[in-house]
């Protein structure tokens, strides 16, 4: 994150951003071990590829999206299951918007 507030949103910290959230997400569903949501989360994954090829991504939807996933980070941590549930169904709402351009 700290290379993003510096120098932006370069080829590098997007191509880093991208590595990040794939782990992420893919971590979080592979815990859950349900084909279901592993099956959905796949072509969910897939659809906001082909979206975000039309959008463009700047350095404040990266970092507000980077932000948001510390948020559920720490109530994780914290194991404040309530924290966590907001905090998720926050980014969520905040990424449906993002990806369907609205801000």
């Amino acid at each position: 994150m700290d290379s993003l507030e510096r120098v932006g949103l370069t080829p590098q910290n997007a191509a880093d951003l991208e590595q990040l959230e794939e782990s992420l997400h893919g971590s979080i569903v592979a815990s859950l071990n349900n084909p279901l949501i592993d099956t959905s989360y796949r072509r969910i994954r897939n659809y906001l590829k082909l979206l975000r090829l039309d959008r463009k991504m700047s350095t404040p939807l990266a970092l507000r999206s980077v932000r948001e996933h510390i948020v559920v980070l720490e109530a994780c941590l914290a194991r404040d299951a309530p924290a966590a549930v907001a905090a998720i169904q926050a980014h969520f709402a905040a990424a449906l918007q993002r990806n369907l351009g609205l801000y």
